[in-house]
């Protein structure tokens, strides 16, 4: 538990003892330790008795967006004060992924890309060809590569030369 006595102020303890406070002075200071499981790793932090706890960045995991930070299946409010040693669980949510494919030159390629994201023509290694550059087609009309993703898709690409 932290008490804060502040300057000028008078205490009395339980002896029947008076001080008058000349300073700030912090009496029983409880360190509290939380620790933030993620599935991958638990990182552990202290606290001091009924504080709040600084919420953490939240963690990364492959194929899944953060959700919260719970404790015993609820998610954790960190405006309450910390009054005893805490497990704080992450909870996931798992993306959903659309498969892509490119047909280039009568061979197709195929990429899965997680929903709400662009598409990266690195990811499918298409074969390059000197002095050219490849376009992407939906549907006969260019492709906008800053498209977010939120279905399959069938695209077409085309080599076109540089004009250098």
């Amino acid at each position: 538990m932290k008490n804060i006595y502040k300057i000028g102020s008078l205490i009395t303890f339980s002896l029947g003892i008076i001080m008058f406070v000349s300073y700030f002075w912090y009496v029983n200071n409880t360190y509290l330790t939380v620790s933030f499981k993620n599935d991958i790793d638990i990182v552990t932090v202290s606290v001091l008795y009924n504080n709040c706890l600084t919420r953490p960045n939240n963690p990364q995991k492959d194929g899944y967006t953060f959700r919260a930070w719970q404790l015993n299946g609820k998610d954790f409010d960190f405006n309450e004060k910390i009054t005893k040693n805490l497990v704080l669980n992450a909870t996931w949510e798992e993306r959903l992924t659309h498969q892509i494919g490119i047909t280039l030159e009568n061979i197709r390629y195929e990429v899965t890309v997680y929903d709400g994201d662009v598409l990266s023509i690195e990811d499918y290694n298409l074969p390059s060809k000197d002095g050219y550059f490849i376009q992407i087609y939906q549907n006969n009309k260019l492709f906008d590569l800053q498209n977010k993703i939120v279905n399959d898709l069938e695209l077409k690409g085309v080599y076109v030369k540089n004009e250098t």
